[in-house]
């Protein structure tokens, strides 16, 4: 029974994916306010120890977003930097 519940609340690639026509491409802006949820928690040891290693600087959220923000698990969406 209980696998049945976790079937119909999980999600899998196909359910996360993006579904565009394929002759349509989509382009986005994406902004730095508001998508705290990409980075995680700073105070976390394992966190702080890539931190030091790669000399990232907690307070460039850009960086931060560089090193972190590529995936997460609340959305499809991946992030990529335009350089």
């Amino acid at each position: 029974m209980l696998g049945i519940f976790k079937k119909w609340f999980s999600k899998n690639d196909e359910d996360m994916a993006m579904r565009l026509p394929k002759a349509e491409q989509a382009k986005f802006i994406l902004t730095v306010d508001n998508i705290e949820a990409r980075i995680p928690g700073l105070k976390q040891p394992a966190i702080k120890e890539i931190l030091e290693k790669e000399s990232i600087d907690k307070e460039n959220e850009a960086a931060l977003l560089v090193r972190f923000g590529r995936k997460t698990i609340a959305n499809p969406y991946e992030l990529y930097l335009n350089s």
